[in-house]
């Protein structure tokens, strides 16, 4: 292979070699507990108006007493019964093609790939990594926390232990993007969104830069939402079902019903310990009665390294490699798992029979018509669009929990 000097003296007489055969990819792709969640046996059939389940918030403990052989019996109560609800969600994702790029990558030996094969096969990954990074958070689609507010093309995002201040993390060029106000209620932008053209990660713990394609005035505090659909569109993720506050869940209050909250663990900042993990365990155990409940432990780089450091005397390491991005230990024999999106300052506790994948229609090309190609009208042109109804749905979340506010070291904010 000539080098640039070579290029000067005699390249006009030098053939180019097409090697090696194929686009070497960058990105990083990995989807690790989205595909666990699609394999989880209790997959949830959501279809119809909405997907309903029974759970059982109270007992008939009003009738169980102490008493003297004189005495009356209690007044008996009810079991208490409640059904949760479950709206789907849409993911969608296109494709569009000129028919001219579609002939000259079919046959020709200088491509690299097949055109038409390579968008196909990156739109299904592409769908797979976004929902990934949703199935750790809360529902409302969030990327970013605007750490300073400005009206400009270049915004920050926060890098912190708060949720939300993820910084750069699951964002990339040219992805499209919308803020809103705290409350989720204002865009921004009009609801148009705007497209990255830039990123200049984390330094040292300091916020990442945002280059965008227009300016945008945001408030400090304003939170970076996904496409240009609007907040609270996306799958309802393990953040969301692990909460513990007063809010609406699945139609339920968790106010109201206060034994579907999950278990949540505050750290304050500080780094990971037995301790921590020792209280999400008994966290859980107290709300569900079961010392059994939680089957697996799922965090990202940040805390599996911080505990694969702390060098516990009890056997934990397997050399087992599942997946990339994705390796396994071990805490008390409960597998410790990573994927590389899940927030950095959390860990969660699961028990994968409590968490369903409710999909009626799996991802797959729309093809009604017989044919995944539509006509682009008015262009030489071929487009195909991506879709996938569903939603995560958590019988049980108060069998759920997590650990959050861990610290983190700069060299894993992005």
């Amino acid at each position: 292979m000539a080098d640039a000097g070579t290029l000067s003296r005699i390249g006009g007489t030098l053939k180019v070699v097409y090697g090696p055969q194929y686009v070497v990819d960058q990105q990083n792709k990995a989807a690790v507990t989205r595909k666990d969640f699609s394999n989880t046996p209790e997959t949830a059939r959501v279809g119809g108006d909405h997907y309903e389940f029974s759970v059982k918030v109270g007992g008939n403990r009003a009738a169980v007493q102490f008493q003297s052989s004189d005495g009356p019996l209690a007044t008996p109560g009810r079991q208490n019964n409640q059904k949760m609800q479950v709206f789907d969600r849409m993911l969608t994702s296109n494709i569009r093609l000129f028919e001219k790029d579609i002939r000259n990558s079919e046959t020709a030996p200088q491509a690299f790939v097949s055109t038409l094969d390579d968008e196909v096969n990156n739109a299904v990954e592409d769908a797979m990594k976004v929902t990934n990074v949703d199935t750790f958070l809360d529902g409302t689609g969030i990327r970013g926390t605007v750490s300073a507010g400005a009206n400009s093309s270049n915004q920050t995002l926060a890098v912190g232990t708060t949720f939300g201040q993820f910084g750069s993390r699951y964002l990339q060029k040219n992805d499209v993007i919308d803020f809103y106000d705290s409350t989720l209620t204002t865009s921004r932008t009009g609801g148009n969104g705007v497209t990255i053209n830039g990123i200049t990660p984390s330094s040292g713990g300091g916020a990442a830069t945002l280059a965008l394609s227009a300016a945008v005035n945001t408030t400090t505090g304003d939170i970076a939402v996904w496409g240009n659909a609007g907040p609270n569109k996306a799958y309802m993720g393990l953040w969301g079902a692990t909460n513990n506050g007063t809010e609406t869940f699945q139609g339920q209050s968790r106010s109201t019903f206060p034994i579907l909250k999950g278990t949540v663990v505050d750290a304050g900042g500080n780094g990971l310990s037995e301790t921590l993990l020792d209280q999400l365990f008994s966290g859980v155990e107290t709300a569900t009665g079961d010392a059994n409940t939680i089957k697996e432990l799922r965090t990202g780089q940040a805390q599996f390294d911080n505990y694969a450091a702390l060098g516990y005397a009890q056997k934990r390491f397997t050399d087992s490699k599942l997946d990339k991005g994705f390796q396994e230990l071990d805490y008390r024999g409960i597998p410790f798992k990573k994927d590389v999106d899940c927030p950095p300052p959390a860990i969660f506790g699961l028990n994968m029979e409590y968490v369903q994948n409710g999909i009626p229609q799996p991802l797959n090309w729309v093809d009604r018509d017989g044919d995944m190609l539509k006509w682009d009208a008015g262009f030489v042109a071929w487009k195909a669009i991506l879709m996938e109804m569903g939603n995560y749905c958590y019988p049980r979340p108060n069998a759920l929990g997590r650990i959050q506010a861990l610290q983190v070291g700069n060299n894993y904010q992005r």
